[in-house]
């Protein structure tokens, strides 16, 4: 996949702009607030000088009831300040989660292989929350302390230049040092990323293979396997933390050193009345004031540094196109016809799974596929579906290039189903429909008879509102992949591909399905991937793939005994001469 031409940060950071009006009330809020952060040292300087040392108590009462109000307005500001930022990070969140998932669901099959679901899943989840935590952030560590840093460089300047420009000369050292701070730590919260969707990746495969691999007795290699992955998380991990720990005690150190450089020019000033004892209470809370600000703006420098190869990594994603744009053409007509024109197909470049196909099945045809295991029948699925697109070749439905229809007709036209069968958590009635419109009761009822549903809803006391969980674990193999032919049988494709998906029915069940489709549906076309001798014979033809991907015969069942030598093979074995 190719790095992002865009910086993602900046990417990332402008997009507040589509929140302008809150961002705009709580840049407003915040400098409300740091203008009465600003004004109270002065209050307090005023306190002492006129109050305390001018025996003027009248002054200290008043001057307290305005610093009770200066902190009232102030603690608002902050409150509103915060409300709006946090709903400008959740509202950033919302939108690129909503526009990451819809383009990962546009992304081809390689695409997604390219990136890694592992990978794209941590991209959705946690650099989503770090993008949001960074722009939230943003508004109250950047604007904050710019403008406490700025105004209180100029109501120190107001009290003793000199002291203005000890506070510049820390501020300054600051700034350099934060910044080496991110060019040295932001490889390592990438590589932390990395780490992380190595971990989400094993995961995945292994709770998708847990039967498998609780049934081989590996559960101590899989966690030799993890802790070896977590190993690398935690020395990622530690490697960052540890440059932060220097971070941190050093902005410390250089804060206390500009405090007692601040106390000590202003001792010398006072001793040479240049400034009275309440300017050097108000310096030194201004001080105090400047560094704790540029403290929190280096906490903000810490999330730029964990949020850049966040925001690249989302950019990555949004910046990608789809190689199947979702627009077209339509048909404009009734499904006549799919053909393969001489299609090659290879997953990596340089490799090929399928050569030379050619292949055609009508409306109300039985193609069946047959071949030895990897010889690309499932591929052949695939294409027709547009999962992937052709290396070589055509793929054609009514003469037209299915690259040209948009991907709606296509779905429409097309239904494919596969042997490990997708169930979704809700009713069976709900997986069915499949969230397609215009779906009528007939039409599934019509689906669940002919997909032998019926009597797996006899068993079941509400029937089509039967709750099933997610994977549909509540089900046997059969009976979820009855469940996938029901859903594609009630849209009443012009193509259905069943590939390998009648594979954990008996062959009374299968043999019963297949005709009633055939009865049912008359019109339909039926591409069927099998590896099963009597279910090819009961097509109108069979296409037998070699091991290499390429046609090693195409007829009637009878034509194939003669002249097919795989075909006689499987005859062989089936009929036991083998």
């Amino acid at each position: 996949m190719r790095k992002s031409a865009v910086n993602g940060l900046s990417a990332i950071t402008g997009r507040i702009v589509r929140q302008r009006s809150a961002a705009a009330a709580a840049i407003i809020l915040t400098a409300v607030q740091c203008g009465m952060e600003l004004w109270l040292p002065r209050l307090m300087a005023f306190a002492v000088d006129e109050g305390i040392l001018g025996g003027k108590p009248e002054q200290i009462n008043a001057v307290g009831w305005k610093m009770l109000a200066v902190c009232l307005v102030m603690g608002l500001a902050g409150y509103g300040a915060n409300i709006l930022c946090a709903f400008i990070g959740q509202r950033l969140a919302l939108e690129l989660r909503g526009e990451l998932y819809g383009r990962i669901s546009s992304m081809s099959v390689r695409q997604v292989t390219e990136l890694g679901s592992g990978s794209l899943i941590t991209r959705l989840t946690t650099d989503v929350d770090i993008c949001a935590n960074y722009v939230n952030a943003l508004l109250l560590l950047v604007f904050e302390p710019v403008l406490l840093t700025v105004g209180g460089v100029m109501m120190m300047w107001m009290i003793s230049p000199s002291l203005g420009l000890v506070l510049i000369a820390f501020t300054a050292l600051l700034l350099i040092i934060m910044t080496v701070f991110i060019r040295n730590t932001a490889p390592g919260f990438r590589k932390l990323r990395l780490v992380t969707d190595r971990i989400n990746a094993r995961l995945q495969n292994v709770l998708g293979l847990l039967r498998t691999v609780k049934g081989a007795g590996n559960e101590q290699r899989e966690k030799a396997r993890f802790a070896e992955s977590n190993r690398m998380l935690y020395d990622a991990g530690f490697a960052v933390q540890r440059k932060i720990a220097v971070f941190n005690p050093l902005v410390m150190l250089i804060m206390n050193l500009a405090v007692a450089a601040v106390l000590y020019s202003a001792g010398a000033e006072v001793a040479n009345h240049s400034i009275r004892v309440g300017a050097v209470l108000s310096a030194i809370t201004y001080a105090e004031q400047i560094l704790v600000a540029i403290t929190a703006g280096g906490r903000m420098f810490k999330m730029i540094a964990e949020t850049q190869p966040s925001a690249d990594r989302l950019i990555q994603v949004l910046e990608t196109e789809p190689e199947m744009p979702a627009d077209g053409e339509t048909l404009g007509e009734a499904f006549r016809e799919l053909r393969f024109d001489r299609v090659s197909f290879g997953y990596e470049e340089g490799s090929s799974v399928l050569r030379e196909i050619s292949l055609s099945v009508e409306r109300g045809e039985t193609l069946a596929v047959i071949g030895p295991v990897g010889c690309g029948k499932s591929t052949v699925a695939m294409l027709c579906a547009r999962l992937a697109d052709v290396s070589g070749g055509r793929v054609l439905i009514n003469e037209k290039d299915i690259r040209k229809l948009s991907m709606s007709e296509l779905r429409r036209t097309v239904a494919l189903t596969e042997k490990n069968s997708a169930i979704l958590e809700g009713s069976i009635r709900d997986n069915i429909v499949f969230g397609r419109s215009g779906i009528t009761d007939d039409e599934i009822r019509q689906a669940v008879s002919v997909s032998q549903l019926e009597e797996l809803l006899e068993k079941k006391p509400k029937g089509l509102e039967t709750r099933l969980y997610s994977m549909g674990k509540s089900l046997s193999g059969g009976e979820r992949q009855r469940v996938t032919i029901a859903r594609a049988l009630a849209g009443r494709p012009g193509l259905l591909i069943l590939d390998d998906s009648t594979s954990a029915l008996d062959y009374i069940t299968e043999e019963r399905l297949l005709k009633q489709i055939r009865e049912t549906y008359p019109e339909m076309a039926v591409l069927l991937m099998t590896n099963r001798l009597r279910s090819a014979e009961s097509a109108d033809r069979i296409l037998v793939l070699g091991r290499d991907g390429s046609p090693a015969g195409e007829g009637k069942a009878d034509t194939l005994r003669s002249s097919c030598a795989y075909y006689q093979r499987m005859l062989a074995v089936r009929d036991g001469r083998m």
